[in-house]
């Protein structure tokens, strides 16, 4: 390698226009807000969360272990896999042993007894693969819902099957959907379950009023560091959002901590008669900076501007 050091290029671009520093001031404009934007739910108190966050990792006890054997099965299969197949390619490249060759040579006939046996490590491995995929399935992995992208897609599948008479739900509904809010970065990944949520809850609601309050989905966020708590317990390394159906069977045990959470719903989509005025106007304050001498701005732009277009007149 050359001892030259690099050269480096400090001189000013061309391109690069020199700005005097205009002073500026904060000002606020108030702008049209969402009115079908659906607020998350209110704080929940951080007693609770603990509570539920410990219920949610005692309900998911075991299913960590049962990854971890899943995946080294999966690992172990693939590598007795490939220990075959250079096994096979090897045999395929050399063909017949030097020891055949003097065997046949003398007068004899090569068979697979004459062949010296061998048992290899790979070969016990893959004797013992059978054993680690017997390992029963928890029971509880048919009532729950791990990832943002899955319990998405599983409210999504819900709603449209409500507008659907004669649709069967392959899976019962969900009862609850867990959001770990502290841990997402950016939150913008989550923002769009309030308003899934209160979707499904509207619709729900309008087609059997009766049972609103038995159908409907609760959205709780829970505290930071609870991510870690749930993915550990499943064996995952990020579990940000978790649901759970509605036949579950320690779904008594939720409905004692939940109670006190409210019913996310989008109340532009109830009924017409059930509507109790029209929806009120919604204005933002939005924090921005402006120049402080607006006069001095605007003649310094538009010299700018008639510079730029004499420039472009004699090119």
């Amino acid at each position: 390698m050359s001892n030259n050091p690099a050269k480096t290029h400090n001189a000013i671009s061309l391109r690069a226009k020199a700005r005097a520093p205009l002073e500026r001031k904060i000002v606020h404009k108030s702008v049209l807000g969402n009115p079908f934007h659906t607020q998350w739910s209110p704080s929940v108190p951080v007693e609770m969360q603990s509570s539920i966050l410990a219920h949610l990792v005692a309900l998911v006890d075991g299913v960590g272990e049962y990854r971890k054997t899943q995946s080294d099965h999966a690992h172990r299969k693939r590598k007795a896999a490939r220990v075959d197949e250079a096994g096979a390619r090897r045999k395929r490249k050399k063909g017949e042993s030097p020891s055949d060759a003097v065997h046949e040579a003398l007068g004899g006939e090569v068979t697979r007894q004459d062949r010296p046996s061998r048992v290899t490590d790979e070969d016990l491995e893959s004797q013992n693969l059978g054993d680690l995929s017997s390992a029963p399935l928890p029971s509880v992995l048919r009532h729950i819902t791990v990832g943002i992208n899955d319990v998405t897609k599983r409210l999504e599948m819900f709603a449209r099957s409500l507008h659907q008479v004669h649709d069967t739900a392959l899976r019962p509904p969900i009862r609850a959907v867990f959001v770990c809010c502290a841990d997402i970065d950016p939150p913008a990944l989550v923002a769009h379950l309030p308003q899934l949520i209160a979707t499904c809850n509207s619709i729900s609601t309008s087609s059997d009023p009766k049972a609103a309050s038995s159908s409907s989905i609760k959205l709780v966020p829970l505290s930071k560091g609870a991510e870690l708590a749930l993915a550990k317990a499943i064996g995952l390394r990020r579990a940000a959002v978790l649901a759970i159906d509605d036949s579950l069977p320690h779904q008594l045990q939720f409905d004692g901590l939940l109670e006190s959470i409210p019913i996310l719903k989008a109340s532009w989509l109830s009924t017409p008669t059930a509507l109790a005025g029209l929806e009120r106007t919604h204005i933002k304050q939005l924090r921005t900076t402006a120049p402080k001498d607006m006069k001095h701005s605007k003649e310094q732009r538009a010299e700018e501007r008639a510079l730029a277009k004499s420039k472009k007149g004699k090119t």
